[in-house]
């Protein structure tokens, strides 16, 4: 549900998901955008590196978790432990 642009949609889900409220709360932050990476802290005047920790690529939400090279290899990871029979296709490359 985070991967797609339909605000709003996922928020009933997060709240009656059976999961942790601290992960709740997360995920209601992420949907909201609100998490503080470095080009969120960067529009609240930080005056830090914007670029990932992890590649040469500016940090933001989406390239956090969905586009770094390291964020793909921990989800493959995750994928192969869970055993999903239809993992989506990121066809924004």
């Amino acid at each position: 549900m985070l991967t797609y642009d339909d605000q709003g949609l996922s928020y009933k889900f997060i709240w009656k998901a059976k999961i942790p409220h601290r992960i709740k709360l997360f995920l209601w932050l992420l949907e909201n955008q609100v998490v503080l990476t470095k080009d969120n802290m960067i529009k609240r005047n930080w005056q830090g590196d914007p670029s990932c920790y992890f590649c040469p690529s500016n940090e933001s939400i989406n390239h956090l978790f969905f586009l770094c090279p390291v964020a793909k290899v921990i989800w493959g990871t995750v994928a192969l432990c869970l055993g999903p029979n239809n993992i989506p296709e990121n066809t924004n490359q």
